[in-house]
Order: C-alpha cells, then sequence, then structure tokens
C-alpha cells in the first residue's frame, strides 16, 4: 500500500492507481489524513468497494 507523509502539514496521504470498470488505469490521491493507519484503512476501504462494484 501507499501512504506517505507530508513533510511540511505532517499529515498523511494515499496515492495508488487502479483500473476502472472499463478496464482503463486511473490514479488516485487522497490527502489530509491525521494517521498513517487512518490513510491505509480507507485506501483499502476504497479498493474493497470498487472490486465489490466492479463483480456485480
Amino acid at each position: 500500500m501507499t501512504v506517505y507523509l507530508n513533510e511540511v502539514n505532517q499529515t498523511y496521504f494515499c496515492n495508488f492507481r487502479y483500473k476502472n470498470y472499463l478496464g482503463e488505469r486511473k490514479g488516485k490521491t487522497k490527502r489530509g489524513f491525521k494517521t498513517y493507519d487512518e490513510a491505509l484503512s480507507w485506501e483499502i476501504l476504497f479498493l474493497y468497494l470498487l472490486n465489490t462494484l466492479l463483480k456485480l
């Protein structure tokens, strides 16, 4: 998983790529998490929901 620390703001953000329902590669960045675990859990939840919707 790809979670990074923003040195200036002392907040975490996640940046990753995924394939959408058309098979295109997309990038996603979400910023402003207070903890590493919060950013990581958001990324895992996003990918889980995406994969669940693709299987419907």
